[in-house]
Parts: C-alpha cells; structure tokens; sequence
C-alpha cells in the first residue's frame, strides 16, 4: 500500500524489517505493485485497521484518506517509532494526520481490557487511535476471554 498506486523497490533480505526503499538506498531489493487503501476498502471499511509498514504508515494513510474519513472505521494500530525518517516524514506529522481525522491516542493493556487515553503517540511501540472510544470499549470488554501460555486475557 502507499499513497499512488505504481511499483515500487522493496528490500528482500532484511527479514522482519523488510521496507520499501527510499531515494538513494542500495539494498538487495524486488520490485512490488502498490494499490491505495481507498481502493482496498472501497465496498467496505473495516472497524479496525493494523498498520506495520517499517516507516510508510504515512503514504499508506495518504492513500486512504475516504477511509480515515469513513466513521464505520472505529481505531487503527500503527508503531510510530522513527521509521518514517527515511522518507522525510516525521512521526508527529503521522500523529497530526490521524488527529485531523478525529482519532485520539490510547494505550492498550491485555491484562485489564483498559484503554488509556494518551497525551501523544507511544514512541517505539504501538498505539491505538481509537475515533470511536465507546465502542471500542465495549467491544475489548465484552470479547470472550482466551488463555495464552497459562495466562487468561
């Protein structure tokens, strides 16, 4: 996903950072199609949208913006941890674009079902934006419990 649909280089022997290449970046890399999230959720919008895109968060926003502007789309996750520098965007401007769009920061904690709200993005972790706090709420509420490694969530 980014923010015109095209081609783009991604890296291909970086593992889990894997990325699309920025102007100059010489890497072992393939060539990728790239659509637009507008086009992804044009007959429908997900409630909930998990960006990790190792620093493109932003063009895959820019690329969706009738979604973020769409209210059945109720939070979103996205880590906000400097990535984006490689490509001259700040996390504070992606912070600011979802702001703009009506989404307000939480943290999340498994162990309570709690969401915080936040004064700003948490920095090299996730965040979730949440647009619609009671909803959410109610749906991390009241989700059956699971057991994971002995320990119920």
């Amino acid at each position: 996903m980014g923010d015109v649909p095209g081609t783009i280089r991604f890296s291909s022997e970086l593992d889990t950072v894997n990325h699309a290449l920025a102007k100059g970046e010489n890497t072992t890399s393939i060539e990728v199609a790239v659509g637009i999230l507008d086009d992804y959720c044009e007959q429908e919008v997900a409630i909930l949208l998990k960006l990790d895109v190792e620093g493109f968060e932003f063009q895959v926003l820019k690329g969706g913006a009738k979604t973020l502007a769409n209210h059945q789309l109720k939070a979103i996750i996205i880590e906000l941890n400097g990535s984006g520098g490689r490509y001259g965007i700040a996390d504070d401007s992606i912070h600011q674009l979802l702001s703009d769009a009506g989404f307000l920061p939480f943290r999340y904690d498994a162990f309570s079902r709690g969401l915080t709200n936040l004064s700003t993005y948490n920095r090299n972790s996730n965040t979730i934006y949440v647009r619609d706090v009671e909803f959410v709420k109610g749906r991390v509420l009241n989700q059956r419990k699971i057991m994971v490694l002995g320990m119920e969530f």
